[in-house]
């Protein structure tokens, strides 16, 4: 039982076809289907609060009071956040609705009130912040908290 050469080629084409069409199905479904973590797991890469800063090597500013939509009393509002490892100095800053500044002071302390002469008027929304400037030219904040003004 001679084969002739084309009878050969074409068996041989079918060997070899059969493994790279394997290889190349399971390429394509590696790529179509990579399986999600379960949810426990995808959610414990997203972290807040101490453990954000030290995975970034940047710590994070806590901001203590006003709560985010807290409604105050004029004469009453102070704001306070944690200190930041290394902080060299604080800059607070508070706009009003329409994002014009309105106040903005360096301290050292991790404590501030509104100076009387920053008048805050009833009913209206302010946004407050702190940046914490550190050394080796890095720094950490609080992000934007908003409180409203009440009687």
């Amino acid at each position: 039982m001679t084969q002739t050469l084309r009878e050969r080629q074409d068996q041989k084409r079918r060997t070899v076809g059969i493994p790279t069409a394997v290889a190349a199905a399971a390429a394509i479904l590696l790529f179509v289907y990579v399986p999600s973590p379960p949810q426990d797991q995808a959610t414990s890469v997203l972290r807040t609060g101490d453990e954000a800063g030290e995975q970034t090597g940047v710590p994070e500013l806590v901001a203590l009071t006003p709560a985010s939509g807290a409604a105050l009393r004029a004469d009453s509002v102070e704001f306070v956040w944690r200190a930041a490892p290394d902080g060299v100095v604080y800059r607070i800053t508070l706009a009003d609705e329409s994002g014009e500044i309105v106040w903005t002071e360096e301290i050292s302390d991790t404590t501030a009130r509104v100076p009387p002469e920053v008048p805050l008027e009833l009913g209206r929304s302010y946004f407050w912040f702190v940046d914490a400037l550190l050394r080796g030219a890095r720094s950490a904040t609080t992000g934007v908290r908003e409180f409203r003004v009440q009687e």
